[in-house]
């Protein structure tokens, strides 16, 4: 893995654990985001999904947790989660341990959890 000179820029990778009701998200612009900065110091949210809206608590991973979570999104959607390395300046040689090490170091994910109402 590499990181190339320069700032990119990034997006959210979003997907639902449907076993634990969580959605996790990435900090596509890595931890320096403003939003991801509001959620570690505000962690309520509202989420949404289409038309439905619910409230919930944000988590944030450890680097261990985010880089596991890097390769599950590596593994749902591949497509999505080889641009979101480059976007952040990586170059990564599409192995699990390169994408892995892509998201303990350079994109934080969270886990945001639906409240019980």
């Amino acid at each position: 893995m590499k990181k190339r000179a320069g700032w990119c820029h990034g997006g959210n990778a979003v997907h639902y654990e449907a076993d634990t009701g969580t959605f996790v998200i990435a900090s596509g612009f890595g931890k320096q985001s403003d939003w991801y900065r509001n959620l570690l110091k505000t962690p309520a949210v509202n989420i949404q999904v289409g038309r439905r809206h619910m409230n919930g608590m944000a988590h944030p991973l450890t680097p261990e947790e985010s880089g596991e979570a890097m390769v599950r999104n590596v593994r749902r959607y591949p497509n999505a989660a080889r641009l979101i390395g480059r976007k952040v300046g990586y170059q990564v040689d599409r192995s699990e341990d390169d994408y892995r090490a892509v998201g303990q170091e350079a994109i934080p994910f969270s886990a945001l959890r639906q409240m019980a109402m």
